[in-house]
């Protein structure tokens, strides 16, 4: 019996080890998202509202630059036209009364 008490102990302390490493790694997680958002808890609201500022004039900008690449991709699709070069013509269906109308002319 004293194997199985000890092969007991030792699986407590390893489950115990990984409730340990999941908590420090909750912990780190945590800390990491709060310096993503902004920065330390107990920073300054202006130094945080400066921050975003800044990252929202980048992200203004780099929506600028976006639209105008897409208006110039627009002016360049409308100033290009249409070629019908390497497309078969399009077939035209003749109507019954196309048909009878080229039968009785005579134009077979």
């Amino acid at each position: 019996m004293t194997e199985e008490d000890e092969k007991k102990a030792q699986e407590e302390a390893e489950g115990e080890k990984t409730q340990a490493d999941a908590k420090k790694s909750e912990d780190e997680a945590k800390a990491a998202e709060t310096e993503k958002a902004g920065g330390t808890e107990g920073e300054n609201p202006i130094i945080k509202a400066e921050k975003v500022l800044e990252e929202i004039k980048k992200e203004n900008d780099r929506k600028e630059s976006l639209i105008k690449r897409d208006e110039d991709l627009t002016a360049k699709k409308m100033l290009g036209g249409v070629t019908q070069a390497g497309q078969e013509p399009a077939k035209k269906v003749e109507t019954p009364k196309e048909y009878k109308d080229r039968v009785m002319s005579g134009k077979l």
